[in-house]
């Protein structure tokens, strides 16, 4: 049943629809990077597409028409072009590139920057340990441990500290270098500067002892040029595709572009961060407002965390950015699903693409899909013959109905190289719910659900978003009742523990509107609200069932 308009619902009643089905998939983008060596076979030549997007393959080849849309194949297709599994990779580096890939290798993670916030109000203090601490002598703490950490485990990388309070300063270890005022409403100048500071960094490995010295001296100074200091940060991160940063600031920036919560700013330095490869962490104050709906995108964007902290936690917390390490870069997922299947939320009714960008361990990505009309007279032929199968006694029945779904991963690695994974599977469609609700995997629903539920709400499409996450919590429930699968349980504590986090500050909004204080459309969400739904927007199936 379709959703009624509010008009019609009873009190209390959020919307009416349809259960939630488990048809859904998650793809572990990180581990099918990782392991693409150990689970894949290594495919000669170049892929051979069908027109419907499908990579052909050997059951296409031997049928003499593409299995995902019964296509006939062309005359002069040649079937040792085919994909020889259903689990294969190729290698699409240009020759060229392969040979300056050779002569020039560089570590898995070639670049650390830490940029952090020095301004006045990094100097207020907390008590740790029963002693009162500056908010910048915590991050100096957090900084130092990572840099002794990164000199013993990843002596090759990389390391720069930038500092911005009115002015933003950069520091190698070496020498200081501060950026000129003039260009601190030029985005592109800015970046153009990060970038040539970049040959000057040093491996921290023989860095480290300048690094900590830098560290230890910094002193609070200022206002907040935290849009310069990012446009500084980004090109210089830029010019070494897998570089990550780490963004420490207490307060939203007031000096130079990127002030006044400036959207398109934020977004630009993410789009140009994504496109080179840079993942960028962000850490805040708890406490403090620093626009964390406009300063996030930085972080959702690029695949990276945002936590907002106590400024006690900065260590723990500094050290778990760093823990997501980028696997591979310019990470591209297709979806391709046969004639039975619709893929929900893309452009394509049977086509789903994904535009990652970096992708670490936890890169995992999620797809929802609805049964078509094919796929309803399949099964129903299917249950036709069985039943004229069983009054006849005749012998087997019918073979199971399955649907074809291809997964195509391109992504590049720190070495250069280039790939493709293709993943095919089939999927056995049934009409009953219960056998459905069997087979189902209840972290994977789950996990498509708040992800869903999450960019509804970033969206601000708040009454999208609870629906989803009401109706699978009861898909969950009654899944649980029937005593279905025993990884349920977690699987559900875990769902609810992320639904209420993304789901309390809707309530609030709701509350809000029923007696009349609706913020304005361009009304700026709070920080906490805004933690809430990057995080469910990246969530991976590890944190799901780690809550």
């Amino acid at each position: 049943m379709s959703a009624n308009s509010s008009s019609q619902l009873a009190d209390g009643v959020v919307a009416v629809q349809a259960p939630t089905s488990g048809n859904c998939a998650v793809m572990r983008l990180g581990e099918l990077i990782a392991k693409c060596d150990e689970q894949s076979t290594l495919q000669s030549g170049e892929p051979c597409s069908c027109d419907c997007g499908a990579v052909l393959n050997a059951a296409s080849a031997s049928a003499g028409a593409c299995e995902f849309c019964s296509r006939a194949l062309p005359d002069d297709f040649d079937e040792h072009e085919a994909l020889s599994s259903d689990d294969a990779y190729y290698i699409t580096t240009p020759p060229l590139a392969v040979a300056a890939q050779q002569q020039q290798q560089q570590p898995a993670r070639p670049l650390v920057l830490f940029a952090v916030d020095i301004s006045g109000s990094m100097s207020v203090t907390t008590q740790v340990n029963g002693k009162h601490v500056s908010r910048l002598d915590c991050m100096k703490q957090a900084l130092c441990a990572q840099i002794k950490k990164l000199s013993e485990e990843e002596p090759e990388c990389k390391v720069g500290v930038l500092t911005f309070g009115s002015v933003v300063t950069f520091d190698n270890g070496l020498r200081k270098r501060q950026l000129p005022s003039s260009v601190y409403q030029d985005f592109a100048r800015l970046t153009k500067l990060g970038g040539e500071l970049t040959a000057s960094l040093q491996c921290v490995g023989t860095a480290a002892g300048s690094l900590l010295n830098t560290v230890s001296q910094l002193k609070t100074s200022g206002c907040t040029a935290l849009g310069p200091a990012v446009a500084a940060a980004v090109g210089c991160a830029a010019k070494l595709s897998g570089a990550a940063v780490v963004l420490a600031t207490d307060g939203a920036a007031n000096t130079g572009c990127g002030s006044g919560r400036d959207l398109p700013f934020y977004t630009a330095a993410a789009q140009f961060a994504k496109r080179h490869g840079t993942m960028i962490s962000t850490l805040t104050v708890d406490g403090e407002e620093v626009g964390l709906e406009q300063l996030g995108l930085l972080s959702d964007v690029t695949n990276g965390r945002v936590d907002i902290v106590d400024p006690a936690d900065m260590s723990d917390v500094v050290g778990a950015m760093l823990e997501r390490k980028t696997l591979a870069t310019a990470v591209h997922a297709t979806v391709v699903g046969c004639a039975r299947i619709a893929l929900l939320g893309g452009k394509e009714p049977h086509v789903r693409r994904f535009d990652v960008g970096t992708a670490s361990t936890d890169a995992d990505v999620a797809v929802r899909f609805v049964p078509t009309d094919a796929a309803r007279t399949a099964v129903a032929d299917a249950l036709t013959a069985a039943a004229a199968a069983a009054a006849a006694a005749a012998g087997d029945a019918p073979a199971c109905v399955e649907a074809r779904v291809q997964l195509q991963l391109s992504f590049t690695l720190a070495s250069g190289e280039q790939r493709m994974r293709v993943v095919t599977r089939r999927v056995p469609l049934s009409a009953d719910r219960v056998d459905c609700e069997a087979a189902m995997r209840g972290d994977v629903l789950a996990l498509e659900t708040l992800q869903r539920a999450a960019a509804h709400a970033h969206a601000r499409d708040y009454k999208a978003s609870r629906v989803a996450l009401i109706s699978a919590q009861r898909t969950l429930q009654r899944a649980m009742a029937n005593g279905i699968g025993d990884e349920l349980a977690t699987a559900y504590l875990g769902f609810v523990q992320h639904a209420e986090k993304l789901d309390g500050f809707m309530r609030e909004a709701e509350t809000l509107a029923a007696v009349a204080v609706a913020p304005s459309a361009g009304a700026q969400r709070d920080d906490d609200a805004s933690q809430s739904i990057l995080q469910t927007k990246s969530l991976s199936l590890r944190e799901l069932l780690a809550a």
